[in-house]
């Protein structure tokens, strides 16, 4: 028995006149007197099938309830086109219904499968089969189904093999509880199921295989949590041999940028992914893993409580005591209630701490920053402002802007004197010899007068004004967008600089300690207490203590540059560099009487 001859997503206007057979779930009817019109459903799409009240299966077909399974034979016919439905696949076609056999009988139902109406947890789980049938979930587990085929051929393209690890195993940590299997052929054993492959992954790797993929089904006994996923999942599973952390990087950064690429239509803002070290993230988020969309960034600010002109002595002791000061940055909040701080400060009270100091930063009329709030009169115009300022001066890249701006704004003028009658006067002298005697010189002199009045060129110098004016303003909105964005990248940098430099007081602080202890090792060592694998053990530590100092020494140094050309100041005259630089005006100089055709 042939069930159906195509899917409903499958025709259009090419099938037209084509008698077809259709199988499917019904899925909504609507009764417009004359005709019956049934939204015929199945894993594909949806196709409208109609029948008139004149067929004698009219009736029959009328009292068929939703949700029945049914086999449709009708005809293709073309839609008007004020009743296409663009929504659907086959929306410029329909069925007109010549016949149909019902192939499975259904009851009222419990939740209608055409609603995308959120239901309790209970009712779509205890009617699952139901629940899957929606369009929403339908459509999920499809692209579930698409991005896992996608997945594996990206890994193939980029050279790795899938292998499948075992699911029956023997209970190791991973950080969760195990789901336990009762072996019957081991009485009071189990088996536990895997909560990742790495152990498999990783003996598949010194076995000499080289790039290893899977799907893997992982299993934890845990609660669900915000950052972990509870009972059965699934994972991409990753394995290369004789690599460093980049290369990872550059193959998941590939696959996660093409599966986004084929699957959503939002726009990559970071096809590379930023990196961050764990001690960056640490001081910056409070946590090894941030949500980086979270624009809550904390913030060292302990340099500040040096400065003579900030008088909060509570901060400045804490300061010299060698306790860290961090602030978080809010927008928008200084027109919050007072009920709204309070509530953040007996949280941080409940977490253990003696509570949260704030103020805001506020612009007066005469465009200038002031400090309000509890502890906002401790504080005055900061360095960074003063940096802004210096940046916005001499930014190469504001300057551009700003220049742009100003061109655009003349072009409005140059446009708008095409409007007025011009007046223009040339003169014109010459000198040559009579070709006749070659010996009687002749002069002859030129003199025009011309007046220039626009009457009537259909508007277009009026639209060349407007398009002019229009590209000015784009020009100070684009500085402004620039301006804003630079004030952010300094504030960044400076940040980064100054956190910076709280780390090498921090790592200098570690070195000393370690030398000490390194030379209460030794001494120990001496008397026979330690060994010499200790003593190599307390060097290394100190080593490494030491790379990590010059690492940050250098991280400074880099930022210290990178501030200097946000400011505009990474120029060979700043920097004191023996080279030669382009002298404009000298250079014009020089060349203008050649341009006007003068050899002198």
């Amino acid at each position: 028995m042939t069930y159906r001859t195509h899917t409903c997503g499958e025709l259009n206007t090419k099938n037209n006149g084509e008698n077809v057979l259709l199988a499917g779930w019904i899925n909504k009817k609507r009764d417009h007197g004359n005709l019956l019109f049934v939204d015929l459903r199945d894993n594909y799409g949806i196709t409208q099938c109609v029948i008139d009240k004149k067929n004698n299966l009219f009736k029959k077909i009328e009292k068929i309830a939703l949700e029945t399974v049914v086999q449709f034979e009708g005809q293709v016919v073309k839609r008007e086109k004020n009743t296409i439905n663009k929504d659907l696949n086959s929306g410029e076609i329909e069925i007109k219904i010549l016949d149909f056999k019902i192939l499975g009988n259904t009851k009222e139902l419990p939740l209608p499968v055409f609603s995308d109406q959120e239901y309790s947890e209970e009712i779509r789980l205890k009617y699952r089969f139901l629940d899957l049938r929606r369009s929403k979930i339908h459509k999920n587990i499809n692209l579930r189904s698409k991005v896992i085929s996608f997945i594996r051929k990206e890994m193939e393209k980029f050279g790795f093999l899938e292998y499948q690890t075992p699911i029956l195993t023997s209970s190791s940590p991973e950080g969760a509880r195990d789901f336990l299997v009762p072996s019957r052929l081991n009485p009071g054993k189990f088996y536990a199921l895997p909560q990742a492959p790495q152990q498999f992954k990783q003996l598949i790797m010194v076995s000499g295989f080289d790039k290893y993929f899977q799907i893997a089904p992982c299993f934890r006994d845990e609660d669900a949590r915000a950052d972990r996923s509870p009972g059965e999942f699934y994972q991409l599973d990753i394995e290369m041999s004789f690599i460093d952390q980049n290369d990872i990087f550059n193959v998941v950064e590939k696959l996660m940028n093409n599966l986004f690429k084929k699957f959503s239509n939002k726009k990559i803002l970071n096809e590379k992914f930023p990196k961050i070290s764990f001690s960056e993230s640490m001081l910056k988020y409070g946590t090894d893993k941030p949500d980086l969309r979270n624009p809550l960034i904390i913030h060292d600010i302990s340099e500040i409580f040096v400065r003579e002109d900030v008088t909060f002595e509570i901060f400045k002791k804490l300061h010299k005591s060698g306790s860290l000061i961090k602030a978080i940055l809010t927008k928008k909040t200084n027109t919050k209630p007072r009920s709204f701080f309070d509530k953040i400060d007996k949280w941080a009270k409940d977490q253990g701490w003696n509570g949260l100091a704030y103020f805001s930063i506020e612009e007066e009329s005469d465009n200038t920053l002031v400090a309000k709030g509890p502890i906002g009169k401790f504080f005055s115009k900061d360095s960074l402002k003063e940096i802004i300022k210096v940046a916005l001066r001499n930014n190469p890249k504001i300057i551009s802007f700003g220049l742009e701006k100003q061109a655009s704004f003349s072009d409005i003028s140059l446009s708008a004197s095409d409007l007025l009658p011009s007046l223009n006067l040339s003169l014109s002298a010459q000198k040559a010899w009579d070709p006749n005697t070659f010996f009687n010189e002749y002069q002859n002199f030129k003199v025009d007068l011309n007046l220039k009045v626009p009457l009537y060129n259909g508007g277009r110098n009026y639209a060349d004004v407007r398009q002019k004016r229009y590209t000015a303003i784009e020009k100070s909105k684009l500085l402004d967008s620039e301006t804003k964005k630079l004030i952010r990248e300094i504030e960044t940098v400076w940040i980064s600089l100054n956190t910076y430099k709280t780390q090498i007081k921090a790592i200098q602080a570690s070195i000393e300690a370690s030398n000490t202890a390194l030379k209460g090792v030794k001494e120990e060592a001496n008397v026979g207490t330690r060994t010499t694998l200790d003593v190599l053990d307390a060097e290394q530590e100190t080593l490494q203590e030491t790379i990590e100092l010059v690492k940050v020494k250098n991280k400074i140094l880099s930022t210290t540059y990178e501030l200097l050309e946000k400011m505009g100041s990474l120029s060979p005259k700043n920097l004191k560099l023996k080279t030669t630089t382009l002298n404009h005006e000298k250079e014009y100089e020089e060349v203008k009487k050649v341009w006007l055709g003068f050899d002198g």
